[in-house]
């Protein structure tokens, strides 16, 4: 249908907001990717493995580049000091909305083009506050208030395989109508110690790495858990320790969640030629029907699945960040599900058996530019990773690497991969522009199936992912979990996403802030429908998988989709 002058008109009025939260709680904190710049700038020795930091590290790192040469970066770290210690709480006030508009004819003789559309508006109030109490003890909440319209999830108007961090969080409360969606939403923590040594207790989102948007470990962008962790940052060995409270989705209706499911994750880095090379092992651990207290003692966690026998999810990875030149790093990470470990000591592994989840790229930070910030990687998700391949004896997805159903690894699917450049701009005080570049394949799985492997796994039961995604059935898959290969199916879809955003910062001497974003993205998708299903079952015949098949591959087809965002806050 054509777009309404009315729903344009209530676009371009309503505006939309970009998440405000503290540095103690929220690790997607601009304070974050300006602290990766410091490291790469040598204004900083070294960045904690986990975020968010410690208050303490965050105003120790912010009074070392306040007395840098860098005048810019130096006034900029002297405004953050004043914007996370200046008061002792803050409130915001905002506006938000997400649209898509989805280009359905292209239009011709004439013609103007006709588009699907679709948009999320919502106001939210937001209280939040960092404080330390004493030296040694920080504290930090964010409560947000929300009111949005009903019907739409934010995954039917973002673009394919991102998420809206603002908004993926866990609907603490949730008073739904049939037109509008009441929502509080809470984070918290407070953390013990020094700079050397401290634990942290809380409720909130964590990240691994140094890319702030996303991560195979552990991705900033999930749903937020309740954690503690214990910390130890040495000169040249860092040590942590996390656990974390998980929610399990019923494997029937994603709506239904049970408590019961944790992970346990550790990592050891050792750093090298000043800090300008470290090298990282880490593990994590996904378990329920039961705690088990020897994930919480530094014991390589493969040994504690095998005296359990193997029942629980367990990960293996390693990773490196390099400080090549000035201003530039090389990071790359392996995050290993499962593979035939004979095979990878001879560094030979097997393709079709070994599951992991790879990233690579650079990271430069120039000095003395308004371009603040260039990266360019490589994400891979093999296909069945963040799985766990046991027939579902539980109604809960006890052990797949997720939290309330979203993934705590990569933000890609699995039997995916891309590529991706981001750059950051700061020309001007209180301007920030900011253009992102994708191209991501992906393949359904399942199309790997023979006709008869069809008709055994959907039998009319069980029937819970389509692609091979995380929380599917795997009743019936152990011949093709050995053979499946990455992105070998006959029909890969191909996504590119094109984006540009800006961001603009009013401040005033009443402490009073405001804030304007606006941004826009293109997508073209070719092969569209991939990611849907291919079977449904049950079947009691090949000619009936083939038929599906067919219907599938022709339900396939373009897409070109444009995404728009404004947004206006005012903080005191």
């Amino acid at each position: 249908m054509r777009i309404k002058k009315g729903l344009f008109v209530f676009f371009m009025s309503v505006l939309v907001l970009r998440s405000f939260a503290q540095v103690s709680v929220d690790p997607e904190e601009e304070f974050y990717a300006d602290a990766v710049g410091w490291y790469l700038k040598g204004y900083i020795d070294s960045l904690p493995v986990l975020k968010p930091y410690p208050l303490n590290i965050v105003r120790t790192m912010l009074s070392a580049v306040a007395e840098v040469e860098d005048s810019s970066e130096a006034e900029k770290a002297r405004g953050y000091a004043e914007k996370y210690f200046g008061k002792a709480w803050k409130v915001f006030l905002g506006a938000k909305s997400d649209i898509k508009l989805k280009q359905i004819e292209w239009g011709s003789n004439g013609k103007k083009p006709t588009y699907q559309n679709g948009g999320i508006f919502s106001g939210i109030v937001n209280f939040s506050s960092d404080v330390e109490l004493g030296k040694k003890i920080g504290f930090g909440y964010s409560t947000n208030f929300l009111i949005e319209n009903s019907g739409l999830e934010f995954s039917d108007v973002l673009p394919r395989y991102l998420t809206n961090s603002s908004q993926n969080k866990i609907k603490d409360f949730y008073f739904p109508t049939d037109k509008i969606e009441f929502m509080a939403d809470m984070n918290g923590n407070m953390t013990f110690g020094d700079e050397r040594m401290f634990g942290v207790i809380g409720f909130n989102k964590l990240g691994y790495g140094l890319y702030q948007n996303d991560s195979n470990v552990l991705n900033p962008t999930a749903y937020q858990s309740l954690n503690t962790s214990f910390n130890y940052i040495g000169k040249t060995v860092n040590y942590t320790h996390a656990l974390m409270a998980l929610g399990a989705r019923n494997l029937k209706d994603k709506n239904v969640y049970s408590l019961g499911k944790f992970m346990a994750f550790h990592a050891l880095r050792f750093s090298f030629l000043k800090n300008a090379l470290s090298f990282s092992i880490f593990e994590s651990a996904v378990f329920g029907n039961g705690f088990v207290p020897f994930y919480l003692m530094p014991t390589p966690f493969v040994v504690v699945a095998n005296v359990s026998g193997f029942n629980d999810n367990v990960f293996f990875g390693t990773g490196v960040e390099w400080k090549l030149l000035p201003c530039v790093a090389f990071t790359a990470d392996v995050y290993i599900d499962d593979t035939k470990l004979g095979k990878l000591i001879k560094l030979k592994p097997d393709e079709s058996a070994t599951r992991c989840a790879f990233k690579t790229g650079l990271i430069y930070t120039p000095l003395n530019s308004p371009c603040s910030m260039i990266s360019l990687d490589y994400s891979l998700v093999t296909p069945y990773t963040y799985t766990f391949f046991t027939s579902q004896d539980s109604s809960y997805n006890l052990h797949d690497y997720t939290n309330y159903g979203i993934n705590l690894g990569s933000n890609l699917p699995p039997n995916s991969d891309r590529v991706a450049l981001r750059i950051s701009f700061k020309p001007l005080k209180g301007l920030k522009i900011f253009s992102d570049t994708a191209l991501i394949r992906h393949g359904n799985a399942y199309e790997s199936l023979s006709d008869e492997e069809v008709i055994s796994v959907f039998n009319g039961t069980d029937n819970i992912v389509s692609d091979g995604g995380i929380g599917m059935s795997t009743k019936g898959l152990d011949s093709a979990l050995s053979r499946t290969g990455f992105l070998k199916q006959p029909n890969i879809s191909y996504v590119v996403q094109a984006g540009l955003s800006s961001s603009y910062e009013f401040s005033f001497k009443n402490d009073i802030r405001l804030f304007f974003d606006a941004g826009y993205t293109f997508e073209y998708i070719r092969g569209d429908g991939v990611d849907s299903n291919i079977f449904s079952g049950p079947y009691s015949s090949v000619n009936d998988v083939q038929t599906a098949r067919n219907a599938w591959v022709a339900s396939l087809h373009d897409s070109y989709n444009h995404y728009f965002s404004l947004s206006a806050k005012i903080l005191y």
